[in-house]
Protein backbone atom coordinates (compact mmCIF):
# COMPACT_ATOMS: atom_id res chain seq x y z
CA UNK A 1 0.00 0.00 0.00
CA UNK A 2 1.67 3.76 -0.79
CA UNK A 3 1.08 6.08 1.59
CA UNK A 4 1.60 9.76 0.21
CA UNK A 5 2.65 11.90 2.46
CA UNK A 6 2.54 15.96 2.28
CA UNK A 7 5.46 17.49 1.37
CA UNK A 8 6.24 20.49 3.54
CA UNK A 9 5.74 22.45 0.43
CA UNK A 10 1.95 20.65 0.28
CA UNK A 11 1.64 21.77 4.20
CA UNK A 12 3.12 25.31 3.76
CA UNK A 13 0.56 26.12 0.64
CA UNK A 14 -2.10 24.62 2.58
CA UNK A 15 -1.48 26.81 5.72
CA UNK A 16 -0.74 30.03 3.49
CA UNK A 17 -4.26 29.33 1.95
CA UNK A 18 -5.95 28.96 5.24
CA UNK A 19 -3.88 31.99 6.58
CA UNK A 20 -4.45 34.27 3.48
CA UNK A 21 -8.38 33.17 3.72
CA UNK A 22 -8.13 34.43 7.36
CA UNK A 23 -6.54 37.53 6.24
CA UNK A 24 -9.39 38.25 3.71
CA UNK A 25 -12.07 37.83 5.80
CA UNK A 26 -11.20 39.18 9.50
CA UNK A 27 -9.52 42.33 7.94
CA UNK A 28 -13.10 43.02 6.24
CA UNK A 29 -14.21 42.93 9.44
CA UNK A 30 -11.80 45.27 11.84
CA UNK A 31 -10.04 47.90 8.91
CA UNK A 32 -12.12 51.33 8.71
CA UNK A 33 -11.42 54.02 5.71
CA UNK A 34 -10.02 57.25 7.21
CA UNK A 35 -12.25 58.90 4.16
CA UNK A 36 -16.23 58.51 3.51
CA UNK A 37 -15.69 57.26 -0.15
CA UNK A 38 -15.10 53.56 -0.07
CA UNK A 39 -17.56 52.97 3.03
CA UNK A 40 -20.43 52.02 1.05
CA UNK A 41 -18.03 49.05 -1.00
CA UNK A 42 -16.44 48.09 1.96
CA UNK A 43 -20.04 46.85 4.01
CA UNK A 44 -20.82 44.75 0.71
CA UNK A 45 -19.87 40.97 1.15
CA UNK A 46 -15.98 40.16 0.11
CA UNK A 47 -16.93 39.00 -3.64
CA UNK A 48 -19.04 41.70 -4.82
CA UNK A 49 -18.68 44.19 -7.59
CA UNK A 50 -17.75 47.48 -6.19
CA UNK A 51 -15.95 50.48 -7.92
CA UNK A 52 -12.98 50.42 -6.00
CA UNK A 53 -9.27 50.57 -7.48
CA UNK A 54 -6.96 49.86 -5.41
CA UNK A 55 -3.02 51.51 -5.61
CA UNK A 56 -0.09 49.40 -5.03
CA UNK A 57 2.03 52.33 -4.76
CA UNK A 58 5.35 53.43 -2.51
CA UNK A 59 4.46 55.70 0.01
CA UNK A 60 7.01 58.38 -1.48
CA UNK A 61 4.85 58.03 -4.69
CA UNK A 62 1.75 59.06 -2.71
CA UNK A 63 1.41 62.53 -3.03
CA UNK A 64 2.04 62.23 -6.95
CA UNK A 65 -0.17 60.09 -7.39
CA UNK A 66 -2.90 61.74 -4.62
CA UNK A 67 -2.96 65.16 -6.77
CA UNK A 68 -2.47 63.83 -9.92
CA UNK A 69 -3.74 60.69 -10.79
CA UNK A 70 -6.10 59.65 -8.59
CA UNK A 71 -8.79 62.66 -9.78
CA UNK A 72 -9.15 61.15 -13.12
CA UNK A 73 -10.34 58.05 -11.60
CA UNK A 74 -12.59 59.82 -9.46
CA UNK A 75 -14.39 61.61 -12.30
CA UNK A 76 -14.61 58.49 -14.33
CA UNK A 77 -16.30 56.98 -11.17
CA UNK A 78 -13.87 54.61 -9.07
CA UNK A 79 -12.90 55.26 -5.70
CA UNK A 80 -9.25 55.46 -5.41
CA UNK A 81 -7.93 53.70 -2.21
CA UNK A 82 -4.46 52.25 -1.11
CA UNK A 83 -3.27 50.34 2.19
CA UNK A 84 -2.64 53.62 3.91
CA UNK A 85 -6.09 54.61 3.42
CA UNK A 86 -7.54 52.39 6.06
CA UNK A 87 -7.34 52.10 9.59
CA UNK A 88 -6.79 48.54 11.23
CA UNK A 89 -6.11 47.38 14.83
CA UNK A 90 -2.65 47.80 16.38
CA UNK A 91 -0.25 44.62 15.24
CA UNK A 92 -2.84 43.79 11.93
CA UNK A 93 -0.85 42.95 9.13
CA UNK A 94 -0.16 45.25 6.37
CA UNK A 95 -0.09 42.67 3.56
CA UNK A 96 -3.34 41.59 5.08
CA UNK A 97 -5.04 44.87 4.75
CA UNK A 98 -3.33 45.03 1.04
CA UNK A 99 -4.69 41.84 0.32
CA UNK A 100 -8.42 42.70 1.48
CA UNK A 101 -8.42 45.82 -0.55
CA UNK A 102 -7.27 44.21 -3.38
CA UNK A 103 -9.83 41.39 -3.12
CA UNK A 104 -12.68 43.44 -3.21
CA UNK A 105 -11.53 46.20 -5.87
CA UNK A 106 -12.65 45.76 -9.25
CA UNK A 107 -9.32 47.47 -10.93
CA UNK A 108 -5.69 47.49 -9.07
CA UNK A 109 -2.91 49.56 -10.47
CA UNK A 110 0.50 49.07 -9.84
CA UNK A 111 3.32 51.02 -10.04
CA UNK A 112 6.41 49.18 -9.81
CA UNK A 113 8.88 51.92 -10.06
CA UNK A 114 9.95 51.41 -6.73
CA UNK A 115 8.07 48.57 -5.25
CA UNK A 116 10.27 45.74 -3.50
CA UNK A 117 10.32 41.76 -4.66
CA UNK A 118 8.26 40.67 -1.86
CA UNK A 119 5.89 43.28 -2.09
CA UNK A 120 5.21 42.31 -5.85
CA UNK A 121 5.16 38.31 -4.70
CA UNK A 122 2.54 39.33 -2.13
CA UNK A 123 0.65 41.48 -4.81
CA UNK A 124 0.94 38.55 -7.82
CA UNK A 125 -1.03 36.47 -5.09
CA UNK A 126 -3.92 38.55 -4.86
CA UNK A 127 -3.92 39.17 -9.04
CA UNK A 128 -4.67 35.68 -9.74
CA UNK A 129 -8.10 36.16 -10.63
CA UNK A 130 -8.43 39.94 -11.16
CA UNK A 131 -9.72 40.95 -14.57
CA UNK A 132 -8.15 44.45 -14.51
CA UNK A 133 -4.67 45.36 -14.06
CA UNK A 134 -3.13 48.31 -14.44
CA UNK A 135 0.57 47.89 -14.16
CA UNK A 136 2.67 51.45 -14.52
CA UNK A 137 6.55 51.72 -14.64
CA UNK A 138 9.51 54.08 -15.48
CA UNK A 139 11.09 53.44 -18.60
CA UNK A 140 14.25 51.51 -17.21
CA UNK A 141 11.86 49.20 -15.48
CA UNK A 142 10.83 45.40 -16.91
CA UNK A 143 7.80 43.40 -15.55
CA UNK A 144 8.94 41.11 -13.11
CA UNK A 145 7.92 37.63 -14.31
CA UNK A 146 5.88 37.40 -11.39
CA UNK A 147 3.11 39.97 -12.27
CA UNK A 148 2.64 39.13 -16.50
CA UNK A 149 -0.02 38.01 -17.38
CA UNK A 150 -2.55 38.52 -20.66
CA UNK A 151 -5.19 40.41 -18.31
CA UNK A 152 -1.95 43.50 -17.30
CA UNK A 153 -2.30 46.99 -19.13
CA UNK A 154 1.07 48.88 -18.90
CA UNK A 155 1.85 52.11 -18.93
CA UNK A 156 5.01 53.88 -18.96
CA UNK A 157 5.25 56.66 -16.51
CA UNK A 158 8.08 59.89 -17.20
CA UNK A 159 9.90 61.73 -14.52
CA UNK A 160 7.42 63.46 -12.27
CA UNK A 161 9.04 66.32 -12.74
CA UNK A 162 8.40 66.27 -16.27
CA UNK A 163 5.17 67.93 -16.52
CA UNK A 164 4.39 68.29 -20.40
CA UNK A 165 5.35 64.46 -20.37
CA UNK A 166 3.14 63.66 -17.52
CA UNK A 167 0.05 65.69 -18.63
CA UNK A 168 0.63 63.01 -21.82
CA UNK A 169 0.42 60.42 -19.40
CA UNK A 170 -2.52 61.17 -18.03
CA UNK A 171 -4.36 61.76 -20.59
CA UNK A 172 -3.79 58.61 -22.38
CA UNK A 173 -4.55 56.74 -18.82
CA UNK A 174 -8.06 58.29 -18.58
CA UNK A 175 -8.67 57.24 -21.88
CA UNK A 176 -8.16 53.32 -20.51
CA UNK A 177 -10.18 54.36 -17.20
CA UNK A 178 -13.25 55.74 -19.66
CA UNK A 179 -13.04 52.14 -21.46
CA UNK A 180 -12.95 50.27 -17.80
CA UNK A 181 -15.74 52.38 -16.55
CA UNK A 182 -18.17 51.64 -19.03
CA UNK A 183 -17.10 48.31 -18.55
CA UNK A 184 -18.01 48.53 -14.79
CA UNK A 185 -21.63 50.53 -15.23
CA UNK A 186 -22.69 47.63 -17.75
CA UNK A 187 -22.04 44.97 -15.23
CA UNK A 188 -23.63 46.90 -12.23
CA UNK A 189 -26.29 46.89 -13.93
CA UNK A 190 -26.85 43.27 -14.76
CA UNK A 191 -25.80 42.45 -11.19
CA UNK A 192 -28.44 44.95 -9.44
CA UNK A 193 -31.19 43.42 -11.58
CA UNK A 194 -30.18 39.63 -10.87
CA UNK A 195 -30.00 40.88 -6.90
CA UNK A 196 -32.89 42.04 -7.28
CA UNK A 197 -34.83 39.10 -7.74
CA UNK A 198 -33.09 37.54 -3.98
CA UNK A 199 -31.23 40.12 -1.92
CA UNK A 200 -32.70 43.71 -1.81
CA UNK A 201 -30.43 44.90 0.19
CA UNK A 202 -27.17 44.08 -1.85
CA UNK A 203 -29.59 45.53 -4.74
CA UNK A 204 -30.07 48.52 -3.43
CA UNK A 205 -26.90 49.26 -2.85
CA UNK A 206 -25.20 48.04 -6.12
CA UNK A 207 -27.82 50.22 -7.69
CA UNK A 208 -26.78 53.30 -5.59
CA UNK A 209 -23.07 52.60 -6.78
CA UNK A 210 -24.49 52.26 -10.16
CA UNK A 211 -26.51 55.45 -9.77
CA UNK A 212 -22.97 57.48 -8.84
CA UNK A 213 -21.23 55.61 -11.40
CA UNK A 214 -23.05 56.67 -14.48
CA UNK A 215 -23.89 60.14 -12.83
CA UNK A 216 -20.23 60.86 -13.14
CA UNK A 217 -20.23 59.65 -16.28
CA UNK A 218 -22.37 61.60 -17.83
CA UNK A 219 -21.63 64.96 -16.12
CA UNK A 220 -18.02 64.33 -17.93
CA UNK A 221 -19.62 63.42 -21.33
CA UNK A 222 -21.26 66.55 -21.45
CA UNK A 223 -18.26 68.68 -19.83
CA UNK A 224 -19.86 69.41 -16.81
CA UNK A 225 -17.58 68.37 -14.09
CA UNK A 226 -14.60 70.71 -14.47
CA UNK A 227 -11.42 68.50 -14.70
CA UNK A 228 -9.25 67.76 -11.26
CA UNK A 229 -12.41 68.37 -9.46
CA UNK A 230 -12.43 65.87 -6.58
CA UNK A 231 -14.37 64.73 -3.76
CA UNK A 232 -17.96 65.59 -5.12
CA UNK A 233 -20.10 63.47 -3.07
CA UNK A 234 -23.45 61.69 -4.12
CA UNK A 235 -25.69 64.59 -3.28
CA UNK A 236 -23.17 67.33 -4.99
CA UNK A 237 -23.77 65.14 -7.73
CA UNK A 238 -27.47 64.93 -7.68
CA UNK A 239 -27.35 68.82 -7.08
CA UNK A 240 -25.11 69.79 -10.40
CA UNK A 241 -27.63 67.27 -12.41
CA UNK A 242 -30.55 68.50 -10.94
CA UNK A 243 -29.31 72.66 -12.43
CA UNK A 244 -28.66 71.13 -15.78
CA UNK A 245 -30.81 68.50 -16.82
CA UNK A 246 -34.43 68.65 -16.80
CA UNK A 247 -34.60 65.93 -13.57
CA UNK A 248 -37.78 67.83 -12.02
CA UNK A 249 -40.09 64.50 -11.76
CA UNK A 250 -37.53 62.34 -10.46
CA UNK A 251 -35.91 64.67 -7.83
CA UNK A 252 -37.36 63.82 -4.78
CA UNK A 253 -36.33 60.12 -5.50
CA UNK A 254 -32.93 60.85 -6.09
CA UNK A 255 -33.25 62.60 -2.47
CA UNK A 256 -34.96 59.32 -0.94
CA UNK A 257 -32.07 57.08 -2.55
CA UNK A 258 -29.62 59.65 -0.86
CA UNK A 259 -31.29 58.98 2.21
CA UNK A 260 -31.40 55.61 1.72
CA UNK A 261 -27.50 55.01 1.27
CA UNK A 262 -26.99 56.50 4.68
CA UNK A 263 -29.58 53.79 6.31
CA UNK A 264 -27.82 51.19 4.20
CA UNK A 265 -24.72 52.07 5.72
CA UNK A 266 -26.22 51.33 9.56
CA UNK A 267 -26.88 48.25 10.35
CA UNK A 268 -28.77 49.34 13.16
CA UNK A 269 -31.17 51.01 10.50
CA UNK A 270 -34.76 49.21 9.91
CA UNK A 271 -35.61 49.24 6.31
CA UNK A 272 -39.39 47.64 4.90
CA UNK A 273 -38.61 45.06 1.93
CA UNK A 274 -41.02 46.80 0.33
CA UNK A 275 -38.71 50.28 0.46
CA UNK A 276 -35.95 48.74 -1.05
CA UNK A 277 -36.95 46.41 -3.87
CA UNK A 278 -38.30 49.47 -5.88
CA UNK A 279 -34.70 51.09 -5.49
CA UNK A 280 -33.47 49.15 -8.65
CA UNK A 281 -35.98 49.35 -10.92
CA UNK A 282 -36.60 53.09 -10.21
CA UNK A 283 -32.56 53.89 -10.56
CA UNK A 284 -32.29 52.48 -13.94
CA UNK A 285 -35.52 53.64 -15.22
CA UNK A 286 -33.65 57.07 -14.03
CA UNK A 287 -30.46 55.97 -15.60
CA UNK A 288 -32.35 55.65 -18.74
CA UNK A 289 -34.35 58.25 -18.75
CA UNK A 290 -30.86 60.44 -18.53
CA UNK A 291 -28.81 59.00 -20.99
CA UNK A 292 -31.45 61.17 -23.58
CA UNK A 293 -31.02 63.85 -21.88
CA UNK A 294 -29.22 67.19 -23.25
CA UNK A 295 -27.67 69.79 -20.52
CA UNK A 296 -30.21 72.59 -20.57
CA UNK A 297 -27.30 75.26 -21.40
CA UNK A 298 -26.95 73.41 -24.75
CA UNK A 299 -30.52 73.74 -25.47
CA UNK A 300 -30.85 77.34 -24.49
CA UNK A 301 -28.20 78.03 -26.23
CA UNK A 302 -29.29 76.41 -29.66
CA UNK A 303 -32.85 77.92 -29.06
CA UNK A 304 -31.36 81.42 -28.61
CA UNK A 305 -28.98 81.18 -32.10
CA UNK A 306 -32.44 79.94 -33.83
CA UNK A 307 -34.34 82.96 -33.17
CA UNK A 308 -33.97 85.27 -35.93
CA UNK A 309 -34.36 89.03 -36.11
CA UNK A 310 -37.53 90.29 -36.59
CA UNK A 311 -36.67 92.10 -39.28
CA UNK A 312 -39.05 89.68 -41.64
CA UNK A 313 -41.79 91.09 -41.16
CA UNK A 314 -43.71 87.59 -41.97
CA UNK A 315 -46.24 86.41 -39.34
CA UNK A 316 -44.84 82.59 -39.56
CA UNK A 317 -41.37 84.19 -39.05
CA UNK A 318 -42.13 86.25 -36.19
CA UNK A 319 -44.52 83.86 -34.25
CA UNK A 320 -41.48 80.76 -34.65
CA UNK A 321 -39.53 83.69 -32.92
CA UNK A 322 -42.21 83.84 -30.00
CA UNK A 323 -42.56 80.17 -29.49
CA UNK A 324 -38.88 79.73 -28.90
CA UNK A 325 -38.67 83.17 -26.58
CA UNK A 326 -41.11 81.32 -24.81
CA UNK A 327 -39.62 78.53 -24.87
CA UNK A 328 -36.16 80.06 -23.63
CA UNK A 329 -38.21 81.86 -20.77
CA UNK A 330 -39.62 78.59 -19.69
CA UNK A 331 -36.07 77.36 -18.77
CA UNK A 332 -34.80 80.23 -16.97
CA UNK A 333 -37.78 80.41 -14.85
CA UNK A 334 -37.24 76.60 -14.11
CA UNK A 335 -33.59 77.03 -13.37
CA UNK A 336 -35.01 79.90 -11.45
CA UNK A 337 -37.19 77.68 -9.25
CA UNK A 338 -34.78 75.17 -8.82
CA UNK A 339 -31.78 77.13 -7.88
CA UNK A 340 -33.52 79.55 -6.35
CA UNK A 341 -31.24 79.63 -2.59
CA UNK A 342 -28.20 79.76 -5.08
CA UNK A 343 -29.29 82.22 -8.03
CA UNK A 344 -31.59 84.52 -5.67
CA UNK A 345 -30.87 88.49 -4.83
CA UNK A 346 -29.05 87.33 -2.14
CA UNK A 347 -26.36 85.61 -5.28
CA UNK A 348 -23.65 88.25 -5.39
CA UNK A 349 -22.99 88.68 -1.54
CA UNK A 350 -22.83 84.79 -0.83
CA UNK A 351 -18.97 85.05 -0.18
CA UNK A 352 -19.43 81.23 0.26
CA UNK A 353 -20.47 80.21 -2.90
CA UNK A 354 -18.18 77.68 -4.36
CA UNK A 355 -15.78 78.72 -8.05
CA UNK A 356 -18.13 76.43 -9.77
CA UNK A 357 -21.52 77.83 -8.67
CA UNK A 358 -20.58 80.98 -9.34
CA UNK A 359 -19.72 80.14 -13.07
CA UNK A 360 -23.13 78.72 -13.19
CA UNK A 361 -24.11 81.93 -11.66
CA UNK A 362 -22.55 83.88 -14.09
CA UNK A 363 -23.89 81.79 -16.84
CA UNK A 364 -27.45 82.14 -15.20
CA UNK A 365 -27.11 86.22 -15.87
CA UNK A 366 -26.27 85.68 -19.43
CA UNK A 367 -29.68 84.05 -19.85
CA UNK A 368 -31.14 86.62 -18.03
CA UNK A 369 -29.65 89.57 -19.82
CA UNK A 370 -30.54 87.50 -23.16
CA UNK A 371 -33.86 86.95 -22.57
CA UNK A 372 -33.98 90.73 -21.77
CA UNK A 373 -32.69 91.90 -25.33
CA UNK A 374 -35.10 89.18 -27.17
CA UNK A 375 -37.77 91.14 -24.50
CA UNK A 376 -37.16 94.39 -26.05
CA UNK A 377 -36.53 93.27 -29.55
CA UNK A 378 -39.59 90.90 -29.94
CA UNK A 379 -41.89 92.92 -27.65
CA UNK A 380 -40.80 96.92 -27.29
CA UNK A 381 -41.00 96.35 -23.36
CA UNK A 382 -38.90 96.75 -20.64
CA UNK A 383 -38.79 94.19 -18.02
CA UNK A 384 -37.85 97.07 -15.10
CA UNK A 385 -37.69 93.83 -12.39
CA UNK A 386 -36.20 91.44 -14.61
CA UNK A 387 -33.53 94.39 -14.82
CA UNK A 388 -33.31 94.66 -10.88
CA UNK A 389 -32.58 91.26 -10.59
CA UNK A 390 -29.70 91.35 -13.26
CA UNK A 391 -28.20 94.12 -11.39
CA UNK A 392 -28.80 93.03 -7.96
CA UNK A 393 -26.60 89.52 -8.91
CA UNK A 394 -24.22 91.69 -10.56
CA UNK A 395 -23.69 94.03 -7.23
CA UNK A 396 -24.46 97.56 -9.13
CA UNK A 397 -25.70 98.87 -5.90
CA UNK A 398 -27.02 102.18 -6.72
CA UNK A 399 -28.35 101.36 -10.01
CA UNK A 400 -30.48 98.20 -8.14
CA UNK A 401 -31.67 100.98 -5.51
CA UNK A 402 -33.16 102.88 -7.49
CA UNK A 403 -34.60 100.23 -9.91
CA UNK A 404 -36.02 99.46 -6.00
CA UNK A 405 -37.64 102.55 -5.91
CA UNK A 406 -39.00 102.72 -9.31
CA UNK A 407 -40.88 99.46 -8.87
CA UNK A 408 -41.85 100.65 -5.54
CA UNK A 409 -43.65 103.60 -6.33
CA UNK A 410 -45.85 101.65 -8.38
CA UNK A 411 -45.83 98.28 -6.41
CA UNK A 412 -45.64 98.75 -2.76
CA UNK A 413 -45.82 95.06 -2.01
CA UNK A 414 -43.59 94.11 -4.19
CA UNK A 415 -41.12 91.11 -2.35
CA UNK A 416 -38.63 91.58 -4.97
CA UNK A 417 -37.82 94.67 -4.93
CA UNK A 418 -37.73 95.04 -0.76
CA UNK A 419 -35.31 92.12 -1.00
CA UNK A 420 -33.38 93.79 -3.36
CA UNK A 421 -33.32 96.94 -1.33
CA UNK A 422 -32.53 95.09 2.34
CA UNK A 423 -29.87 92.93 0.75
CA UNK A 424 -27.99 96.23 -0.98
CA UNK A 425 -28.01 98.27 2.29
CA UNK A 426 -26.88 95.08 4.17
CA UNK A 427 -23.94 94.79 2.21
CA UNK A 428 -23.53 98.64 1.70
CA UNK A 429 -22.96 98.43 5.66
CA UNK A 430 -26.09 100.59 6.25
CA UNK A 431 -27.43 98.48 8.76
CA UNK A 432 -29.87 99.68 10.53
CA UNK A 433 -32.01 100.67 7.38
CA UNK A 434 -31.33 96.47 6.24
CA UNK A 435 -32.82 95.67 8.92
CA UNK A 436 -36.41 98.00 8.53
CA UNK A 437 -36.12 96.54 4.67
CA UNK A 438 -35.98 92.78 5.42
CA UNK A 439 -38.91 93.61 8.42
CA UNK A 440 -40.69 94.91 4.82
CA UNK A 441 -39.68 91.65 3.31
CA UNK A 442 -41.06 89.10 6.35
CA UNK A 443 -44.37 91.29 5.85
CA UNK A 444 -44.80 89.58 2.37
CA UNK A 445 -42.85 86.63 2.99
CA UNK A 446 -42.65 85.74 6.50
CA UNK A 447 -40.80 82.13 6.05
CA UNK A 448 -37.99 83.99 3.78
CA UNK A 449 -34.98 82.01 5.16
CA UNK A 450 -32.79 84.24 3.84
CA UNK A 451 -34.47 87.49 4.88
CA UNK A 452 -35.21 85.79 8.96
CA UNK A 453 -31.54 85.09 9.42
CA UNK A 454 -29.99 88.31 7.98
CA UNK A 455 -32.05 90.35 10.51
CA UNK A 456 -31.05 88.57 13.15
CA UNK A 457 -26.81 88.46 12.13
CA UNK A 458 -27.47 91.90 12.02
CA UNK A 459 -29.18 92.26 15.15
CA UNK A 460 -25.90 90.45 16.79
CA UNK A 461 -23.87 92.70 14.72
CA UNK A 462 -24.95 95.82 16.25
CA UNK A 463 -25.04 94.53 19.75
CA UNK A 464 -28.83 94.02 19.81
CA UNK A 465 -29.45 91.10 22.18
CA UNK A 466 -32.59 91.96 23.79
CA UNK A 467 -33.98 91.90 19.87
CA UNK A 468 -32.32 89.00 19.14
CA UNK A 469 -33.46 86.67 21.83
CA UNK A 470 -37.29 88.17 21.60
CA UNK A 471 -37.27 87.28 17.86
CA UNK A 472 -34.72 83.99 17.74
CA UNK A 473 -37.53 81.71 19.20
CA UNK A 474 -39.90 82.93 16.11
CA UNK A 475 -37.35 82.12 13.68
CA UNK A 476 -36.08 78.51 15.12
CA UNK A 477 -39.85 77.60 14.81
CA UNK A 478 -40.02 78.67 11.41
CA UNK A 479 -36.88 76.49 10.22
CA UNK A 480 -38.20 73.63 12.28
CA UNK A 481 -41.72 73.83 9.92
CA UNK A 482 -39.76 73.96 6.96
CA UNK A 483 -37.47 70.78 8.75
CA UNK A 484 -40.35 68.72 9.05
CA UNK A 485 -41.68 68.65 5.76
CA UNK A 486 -37.68 67.93 4.30
CA UNK A 487 -35.89 66.80 6.59
CA UNK A 488 -33.20 66.95 3.92
CA UNK A 489 -33.18 71.05 3.54
CA UNK A 490 -29.50 72.00 4.22
CA UNK A 491 -30.65 75.42 4.16
CA UNK A 492 -32.67 75.40 6.68
CA UNK A 493 -30.70 73.04 9.03
CA UNK A 494 -27.59 75.50 8.40
CA UNK A 495 -29.74 78.46 9.23
CA UNK A 496 -30.85 77.51 12.60
CA UNK A 497 -27.60 76.64 13.31
CA UNK A 498 -26.14 79.82 12.97
CA UNK A 499 -29.19 81.22 15.10
CA UNK A 500 -28.30 78.79 17.36
CA UNK A 501 -24.55 79.63 17.76
CA UNK A 502 -26.11 83.63 17.82
CA UNK A 503 -27.63 82.31 21.40
CA UNK A 504 -25.06 81.05 22.63
CA UNK A 505 -26.06 77.17 21.90
CA UNK A 506 -23.13 75.68 20.53
CA UNK A 507 -23.64 71.97 21.12
CA UNK A 508 -27.08 72.47 19.49
CA UNK A 509 -25.35 74.51 16.50
CA UNK A 510 -22.97 71.54 16.07
CA UNK A 511 -25.78 69.09 15.84
CA UNK A 512 -27.57 70.99 12.50
CA UNK A 513 -24.29 71.02 10.91
CA UNK A 514 -23.81 67.49 11.57
CA UNK A 515 -27.19 67.31 9.96
CA UNK A 516 -26.14 68.69 7.02
CA UNK A 517 -23.04 66.59 6.90
CA UNK A 518 -25.13 63.46 7.16
CA UNK A 519 -26.59 64.41 3.91
CA UNK A 520 -23.88 66.35 2.18
CA UNK A 521 -20.36 65.59 4.22
CA UNK A 522 -18.41 67.72 0.87
CA UNK A 523 -21.06 70.55 2.21
CA UNK A 524 -18.68 73.28 3.16
CA UNK A 525 -20.90 75.74 4.60
CA UNK A 526 -21.74 73.49 7.45
CA UNK A 527 -18.06 72.38 8.02
CA UNK A 528 -16.89 76.36 8.24
CA UNK A 529 -19.65 76.82 10.31
CA UNK A 530 -18.55 73.86 12.58
CA UNK A 531 -15.34 74.86 12.91
CA UNK A 532 -16.17 78.38 14.09
CA UNK A 533 -19.02 76.98 16.93
CA UNK A 534 -16.05 74.52 18.40
CA UNK A 535 -13.91 77.83 18.08
CA UNK A 536 -16.08 79.39 20.45
CA UNK A 537 -15.98 76.36 22.61
CA UNK A 538 -12.36 76.21 22.77
CA UNK A 539 -12.28 72.98 21.17
CA UNK A 540 -9.14 74.03 19.20
CA UNK A 541 -7.73 70.99 17.91
CA UNK A 542 -11.52 69.96 16.25
CA UNK A 543 -11.79 74.03 14.86
CA UNK A 544 -8.77 73.79 12.96
CA UNK A 545 -9.32 70.20 11.58
CA UNK A 546 -12.72 71.32 10.48
CA UNK A 547 -11.56 74.81 9.10
CA UNK A 548 -8.30 73.04 7.59
CA UNK A 549 -11.12 70.64 5.69
CA UNK A 550 -13.34 74.13 4.35
CA UNK A 551 -10.10 75.48 3.35
CA UNK A 552 -9.14 72.20 1.10
CA UNK A 553 -12.55 72.31 -0.60
CA UNK A 554 -13.14 76.24 -1.09
CA UNK A 555 -9.71 77.85 -0.79
CA UNK A 556 -12.07 81.25 -0.25
CA UNK A 557 -12.67 80.31 3.45
CA UNK A 558 -8.77 81.70 4.01
CA UNK A 559 -9.93 85.24 3.83
CA UNK A 560 -12.84 84.62 5.24
CA UNK A 561 -11.44 83.10 8.32
CA UNK A 562 -8.97 85.57 8.66
CA UNK A 563 -11.62 88.60 9.69
CA UNK A 564 -14.06 86.40 11.28
CA UNK A 565 -14.49 86.85 15.34
CA UNK A 566 -15.05 83.21 15.99
CA UNK A 567 -11.49 82.84 15.42
CA UNK A 568 -10.15 85.50 17.64
CA UNK A 569 -9.03 83.50 19.94
CA UNK A 570 -7.02 81.45 17.65
CA UNK A 571 -5.17 84.81 15.84
CA UNK A 572 -1.88 83.46 17.33
CA UNK A 573 -2.03 80.04 16.90
CA UNK A 574 0.92 78.71 14.46
CA UNK A 575 -1.31 76.63 12.82
CA UNK A 576 -4.16 78.71 11.96
CA UNK A 577 -2.22 81.37 10.48
CA UNK A 578 -0.09 78.96 8.65
CA UNK A 579 -4.06 77.59 7.63
CA UNK A 580 -4.98 81.53 6.13
CA UNK A 581 -1.84 82.56 5.11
Amino acid sequence: MTINTPTTGDILKGLFSELHHHWLEEMSNVMTPSTEEPIDDLALPIDSLTRLCFFAISDDLLPFYGSNIFPSFDRYGFTPISGYDVISPTGSSFIAVMLSLMKRAYLVVIDISSLESSYLFEISLALAKKSYVVVIKEKATPIPPMIQGTQIKEFERPNIADLPAIRTFINQLELYIKEISQQLSKELRKKTIDLSKSDYRSAAICAINLLELDLLKKLNEDEILQKGMRGVSLLGLVDLVRYHYDVTRYYRSLLGWISFRYKLRNPGETIMPEELEKIPDGIIGFLDYMSSQQPINKKFLEIYEQIEQPSDTSSSTRNDSYKKFNELKEIVNRLSAVEGKQFGYDSFIDATLSEEKRSELKRFIEYEEKLLSLSRLLEGSFDTEKQLKIATMKGEFEKVLSLCDTILEKQPQNVNARHAKAITLDRQGKYEEAIKWYDKVLEVDPKNIYALTSKLILFDALGLRKELISEADKAINIYDEIINNDQNNTGAWIAKGIILSLLVKYDEAIKCYDKVLEVDPKNTRALYNKACAKARQGRVDESLALLKEAISLQSKFKEIAKEDRAFNGLKNDMRFKALVQ
